[in-house]
């Protein structure tokens, strides 16, 4: 084993991409998504899970209200990392934070109605 402690590696620093300094073909997305119309998705799942607050008290159909609530709130943080993505395409955290979010609403959504 080499005693040397110097190597390629050891100059090279976590040098963090943005839109600056990385091209945006090296993101984890490939495009940026559009904030006005994240933003519009996002509202309307708000509206959504305001109006399904109010018609699951109403009328009291608690598993209903709870599966449809926690969906539409996944939802709503999905479409914000959307927006985060943005500005941010090179972000894992928002990333994932979007995928997951997204694609497990529809899930909640759905199984709401058994």
């Amino acid at each position: 084993m080499s005693t040397n402690s110097s190597t390629a590696n050891s100059t090279q620093t976590d040098v963090l991409c943005t839109l600056d300094t990385c091209p945006l073909s090296e993101a984890i997305i490939t495009y940026q998504p559009n904030i006005a119309g994240n933003a519009f998705f996002g509202a309307l799942f708000g509206i959504m899970l305001l109006v399904q607050l109010g018609l699951g008290i109403r009328h009291k159909t608690w598993s209903y209200l709870v599966a449809m609530v926690f969906g539409l709130i996944l939802e709503v943080v999905g479409y914000a990392g959307r927006i985060q993505l943005h500005d941010d395409p090179f972000n894992f955290n928002f990333f994932i934070e979007c995928v997951k979010s997204i694609s497990h609403s529809k899930i909640r959504i759905a199984n709401s109605d058994t």
